[in-house]
Formats: C-alpha cells, sequence, structure tokens
C-alpha cells in the first residue's frame, strides 16, 4: 500500500450531506464534527432548501461523491418526506458509504460478510459485548423501522438467531410483547413515551430514540421509571450516541483500507 492509512487520512475529509437542517440534525452533524477534528480528517457540510427536488439532490450527491479526497459521505436523516430516500443513499459509493445505507453497501458488506456494521450495530454489538449478555434463546423487540436504526438491528439480532419483533410505533401490540422481550432496542423519536410498566425485570434497553424538548435531549424510555428494573439501559443524551459516532468513524478507516487495497 502506497498510502497508509494512518499518513493519507491526514489529507481526506468525510461530507455529509444536509436537507432542511433542524435542532436534532444541527447536534448530530456536531458530535461527528468534533471527532473529525479530533482524528484530524477535513469534515464538510454541504447543506440543500428542503424544496430541492430528487434528481437535482442525486445530481449534487454524485458530483461531491466524486471528489478524490472524499473518504466517506454521511446523508444525514432526517429527510424531507417528499424525497425518495433509498434512490439517493443508492448514489453513495459503496466505498465511502460509512453508514451502510445504500442497498449495495448494507447487503455486501453487513448481510452478506458481516465485514463492516450500521453504526447503531457497532454500538450494541460493543455494549452488549462489555456486559457480557449472551444473545443465546434471548428475544427482542425493535420499536421503529428507520433505516438508521430499526431496520438493521432487527436484521442483526435475526442474524444472531434472537426471536425478534419489528413495530413501527407503540401500540396495542408493543404492550403486549415490551414486557416478554429479554431486549428492547427503541428507535421512535419519541419522547419519553415508553415506561417502566412496559419492561420486565431483567431487561437490556437501548434507548437510540432522540427528541429536543425545552432544549434539552429526550430518548424514548422514560429513563427513572424503568432504571431500577433493567439490567441495563443507555441514557439519553451521553448513552449510545456517542457510541454509535465511534463507530462510524471506524467505518471509515475500514473502508478506506478497503479502498487502497
Amino acid at each position: 500500500e502506497k498510502d497508509s492509512a494512518g499518513e493519507g487520512l491526514k489529507t481526506k475529509k468525510i461530507g455529509a450531506v444536509v436537507v432542511g437542517g433542524s435542532p436534532e440534525t444541527l447536534h448530530f452533524l456536531s458530535q461527528k464534527q468534533k471527532v473529525a477534528r479530533q482524528l484530524g480528517i477535513g469534515f464538510e457540510v454541504f447543506e440543500f432548501s428542503k424544496e430541492l427536488g430528487l434528481k437535482s439532490l442525486i445530481s449534487e450527491v454524485k458530483a461531491i461523491s466524486r471528489d478524490p479526497q472524499l473518504i466517506g459521505l454521511i446523508i444525514q436523516l432526517p429527510l424531507p418526506e417528499h424525497l425518495d430516500k433509498q434512490i439517493l443513499f443508492n448514489t453513495v459509493p459503496v466505498l465511502k458509504d460509512i453508514d451502510l445505507l445504500s442497498e449495495e453497501a448494507f447487503y455486501t458488506l453487513f448481510l452478506e460478510a458481516e465485514e463492516i456494521l450500521p453504526p447503531v450495530v457497532g454500538a450494541i454489538e460493543y455494549i452488549l459485548r462489555e456486559h457480557q449478555v449472551d444473545l443465546k434463546n434471548k428475544s427482542a423487540v425493535v420499536l421503529g423501522a428507520g433505516k438508521l436504526i430499526g431496520i438493521p438491528t432487527l436484521a442483526w439480532l435475526a442474524k444472531k438467531g434472537v426471536e425478534v419483533c419489528s413495530l413501527r410505533a407503540m401500540s396495542d401490540s408493543a404492550l403486549y410483547f415490551l414486557p416478554k422481550a429479554d431486549i428492547v432496542i427503541s428507535g421512535l423519536g419519541k419522547p419519553g413515551i415508553v415506561s417502566g410498566e412496559c419492561f420486565k425485570n431483567g431487561v437490556c434497553i437501548f434507548d437510540v430514540g432522540y427528541s429536543v424538548v425545552d432544549g434539552k435531549a429526550r430518548g424514548d424510555i422514560d429513563f427513572d421509571s424503568v432504571k431500577d428494573k433493567a439490567k441495563l439501559i443507555t441514557p439519553v443524551p451521553g448513552g449510545i450516541g456517542p457510541l454509535t459516532v465511534a463507530v462510524l468513524f471506524e467505518n471509515v478507516f475500514k473502508l478506506y483500507k478497503k479502498s487502497l487495497i
């Protein structure tokens, strides 16, 4: 390798595409920018109006992707409802898709090879390993079916042989399945929507929901009503979010090394 992963990264950068930003968007971007700065990697934000059409946005993303100095490209969620998100994700080249949102990256790098993990999956896997939680004979509920949290965690748990139930929202079904679950992953973005009576003792809860209420970060889980009965629960803020960012940058290194082969 002519360009070692360590030295070569000093001249490289990560790009983040933002379409119609929100307070949550700015928070997530600031976390990523901070880590990039610490690692000595450039971080460039490309902001676009939420009125921009899909065709124009795809052209912009393709142009950004062609920059040889760019080694990772983030399509920052949430995106405006009128955009076909998957078509946009698929525009990102596989070796620059550090979130694994494109179909090709998701299937080839994660589902088939498990060579690289989607950031939220990598964070959850790390916490389970650190707490020595064995997934054998466990059941799980995944709340939310989004591309960043619900879909990758559902796929990963199923691959590990966990009996897993996916629910798009809190409902009567959720109230039936949650008390039976050994593991709960929530990415609804609905502050405090899930309370302690929904869980059994010893449950492992990963709160990946994030909302800003009166200037404060809130997760989906009502933390105080659950903390005494859970074996582990990730708080918001400061829980799984920073770990997810760490895995994102781990993916930057992995994909950059892969691009040098």
